[in-house]
């Protein structure tokens, strides 16, 4: 038999088994803790700032529900789509209360970079959900005409006559 000590840890066996109250003095702060429970019902909260979570995910573009009657709705500050938002009526959003990277202006947050090195923001914009509903309408209806121009065989716009040949479409 090998008479060699053996590397690493000790097997439980042979471990010495101390309780755990006797492994701590009694005057740990943990222990004294415990025997305060009665005077933390009268400790006043601490005015340390929340630590934001380390684990789970994490929402860029996450904001409060907007207000009664309203749609928020993110657009990218890319040539042209800032203008497009206002002429569907949507509005820039300026509530101090929402997180952006634009302080005291339009709230705005950080989503990523332009072909051009420079960043890409994403501003937060609000219209009626009347015009939403009526903008949703209208894409639904334009989406409607090009499925029925694909299942009639015909070009939707009626520039190209027989683009779809002639034929149907069949699931097997």
């Amino acid at each position: 038999m090998n008479t060699t000590p053996r590397r690493g840890r000790p097997p439980r066996s042979e471990r010495p088994q101390t309780p755990l109250t006797e492994l701590m003095p009694a005057s740990a702060p943990a222990v004294q803790a415990l025997d305060d429970l009665d005077d933390l019902e009268d400790a006043k909260p601490t005015r340390r700032r929340r630590r934001s979570s380390t684990g789970g995910f994490f929402k860029k573009l996450e904001t409060p529900p907007p207000p009664e009657g309203w749609m928020y709705r993110w657009w990218n500050d890319t040539p042209g789509r800032l203008a497009k938002a206002e002429e569907l009526a949507y509005d820039h959003v300026t509530d101090p209360t929402i997180r952006s990277d634009n302080p005291g202006g339009p709230v705005r947050r950080l989503v990523g970079i332009q072909s051009g090195g420079q960043p890409l923001h994403a501003y937060l914009m609000m219209t009626p959900i009347e015009e939403w509903e009526r903008g949703q309408a209208e894409r639904e209806d334009t989406h409607r005409l090009v499925e029925q121009a694909i299942t009639e065989g015909r070009d939707a716009t009626g520039r190209v006559q027989d683009a779809y040949g002639e034929g149907s479409i069949r699931a097997r």
